[in-house]
C-alpha cells in the first residue's frame, strides 16, 4: 500500500489544499490558532466536494461540550491526546 502525506501547520492552508486536491483523509488538531479544528471541519464540509476526505480529529483536554460538537460534525474518528503509537511488524 502506498501513501502520500501532505502536511501544514496552518488551518487556512489545509482548507486551500483540500479545495485543490483529492485527499482520502484529513487529520486535524482541534486547538489551533486563527481557525480551530471545528471551524476547519465545518469549512471542509461546506465545500460540497464530490469526494470529501474522511476527517480524523485530535485533541487533548477536551470538554464534554466540545466533544459533543465534534460528534455532530462529519468525522471518521476522534483521538484524545496523549496517545501512543503502536508499531506492528
Amino acid at each position: 500500500m502506498r501513501c502520500q502525506v501532505t502536511t501544514t501547520n496552518l488551518p487556512e492552508e489545509a482548507l486551500r489544499l483540500v479545495k485543490e486536491n483529492d485527499y482520502d483523509y484529513l487529520v486535524t488538531d482541534m486547538k489551533m490558532p486563527v481557525m480551530d479544528g471545528l471551524e476547519l471541519i465545518r469549512s471542509v464540509s461546506s465545500l460540497q466536494l464530490s469526494k470529501p476526505p474522511e476527517i480524523i480529529a485530535i485533541s487533548g483536554g477536551v470538554s464534554n461540550d466540545y466533544e459533543q460538537l465534534v460528534k455532530e460534525s462529519e468525522i471518521l474518528a476522534f483521538v484524545s491526546k496523549p496517545f501512543r503509537s503502536i508499531i506492528s511488524m
